[in-house]
């Protein structure tokens, strides 16, 4: 795909699918399928379409909520695209519980800034899509979520810095407590 053989991926992906689906791999098989959704939206939303739908079902199957908001991404991109109202909705009102969800189950901030940085440009665009249909509470709503991760990043940062001095504090207070001070 550095190469640009658009072509040669999706064989490469549709192999992978079989190989997966033949093996009876189905979580890795819905993988193959979203990354060809991903690998195709550019090139053939019709058929990034249904490798998303297909991702789903299987996500769905298993009960695998990270393979089935993955899905949603890939489902909502073309929806954004198309205008359609009731998907876009529905997609990101799903969406965004899954995020906050995962969000509070990581524990390392390295981990929800990728989150962030995963989720940040999804936002930003379903806001746009909301701006120019004149929904500007949603779209505000939006980008108010957007930049609430950017800012609990930031701050996430600085407490990693923080971090490890603060738990060295106990130890160096014991330290300088058995130093002897001269009389």
């Amino acid at each position: 795909l550095n190469d640009g053989d658009v072509p040669a991926a999706e064989r490469e992906l549709e192999r992978a699918i079989e190989i997966h689906h033949s093996s009876g791999d189905r979580f890795n098989e819905a993988m193959s399928q979203l990354n060809r959704a991903r690998l195709l939206r550019a090139f053939d939303p019709s058929a990034a379409l249904a490798a998303a739908e297909a991702g789903r079902r299987l996500a769905v199957e298993l009960g695998q909520r990270h393979l089935m908001a993955k899905a949603e991404v890939e489902l909502l991109w073309p929806a954004l695209d198309e205008g359609d109202d009731d998907t876009i909705d529905r997609l990101l009102n799903s969406l965004l519980a899954t995020w906050t969800e995962r969000r509070r189950a990581l524990h390392l901030d390295r981990d929800r800034i990728a989150l962030a940085d995963e989720t940040t440009p999804l936002l930003k665009q379903s806001a746009a899509y909301y701006l120019s249909e004149a929904r500007f509470d949603r779209a505000f709503e939006l980008l108010d979520i957007a930049r609430a991760q950017g800012l609990t990043d930031v701050l996430a940062i600085r407490r990693e810095a923080v971090g490890p001095v603060k738990a060295l504090m106990p130890r160096i207070r014991g330290v300088l407590r058995s130093i002897q001070r001269p009389t």
